[in-house]
């Protein structure tokens, strides 16, 4: 578990202003182009596992891939294959461990964002349970190929991401290592609504951590999960925010001002930037070693 995720509530506080224009965008547009293509399945899904609960995918929504490639490359040393039946989008590889996707859309109105993906046992009765517990359903649900079958819901409070049973099941993922998405964070304006929402949704168990009164965490099983932190500033849409492992802060945080994007604000040990296209994501300082 890493220890230092309440941090990222200052940095959100500290970029309140601009994390709104990033965040900001058409999710039915984006959803629309969706529809119309082919998705590969998370190949790394090989057991027939599932893991309801868990965020297992990560699609950056952008309508600049090249440069966003770029940024990513040098900054992290992610990869990005073109997928063969689909030329409007990539696979993103972190030390040869898919991570993620890139859906390439068309106009640059619709802005550039992270959308999460969350694994359900039934994504039929998630989105049933979802718009009872007073959330919105925004997509599907749908079939789409080797991927399986999804939706992409909001919840109470306007935070989205997408539900997904995959069809072969989940993939395994390795312990935190630089490059790798090591933590995922809800923002929300209140902790006490989300976690009805979400203990109806998925069965979390909501637990305030030891580092911080303020802080929660989303666990299931025992195994934390997520985060969740209360925003205090109206103009503030609620987000899952993905953090990346990185071991060494500084020199990220300077190249990502080298490699086009934007720092938000960090402090020691994390980091709230945007890239090239306007999408924010989030960078943890892993431990001495990488895994804890």
């Amino acid at each position: 578990m890493l220890k230092d995720i309440p941090s990222a509530r200052l940095l959100i506080r500290m970029g309140a202003s601009l994390l709104l224009l990033a965040l900001a965008m058409s999710l039915m547009a984006s959803c629309a182009q969706r529809e119309k293509v082919k998705l590969p399945a998370l190949k790394e899904a090989s057991s027939g596992v599932f893991q309801a609960g868990k965020f297992t995918w990560f699609e950056l929504i952008t309508h600049d891939p090249d440069k966003v490639a770029a940024f990513y490359g040098d900054l992290l040393g992610w990869t990005f294959t073109p997928y063969p039946e689909n030329n409007q989008y990539l696979i993103i590889e972190n030390e040869g461990h898919e991570i993620g996707g890139v859906v390439v859309v068309s106009s640059r109105s619709m802005g550039s964002r992270w959308l999460s993906t969350l694994s359900v046992n039934d994504v039929d009765q998630a989105a049933l349970r979802v718009r009872k517990l007073g959330g919105s359903l925004l997509f599907g649900p749908a079939e789409f190929d080797e991927r399986g079958r999804f939706a992409q819901v909001g919840d109470s409070q306007g935070a989205d991401f997408i539900i997904l049973k995959t069809r072969h099941g989940d993939p395994k993922r390795p312990d935190p290592v630089p490059g790798g998405i090591v933590w995922i964070e809800l923002f929300t304006r209140s902790v006490e609504e989300a976690a009805s929402f979400y203990r109806g949704l998925i069965a979390y168990d909501v637990i305030p951590s030891e580092e911080s009164a303020e802080h929660h965490y989303f666990t299931v099983g025992g195994k934390i999960r997520g985060g969740v932190t209360e925003l205090e500033w109206d103009d503030v849409k609620p987000t899952w925010l993905p953090f990346v492992g990185v071991d060494n802060l500084r020199e990220t945080v300077l190249k990502v001002i080298d490699s086009g994007g934007t720092v938000l604000a960090h402090t020691e040990t994390a980091a709230v930037i945007l890239d090239p296209g306007g999408a924010a994501i989030g960078l943890q300082l892993l431990p001495s070693g990488g895994a804890q």
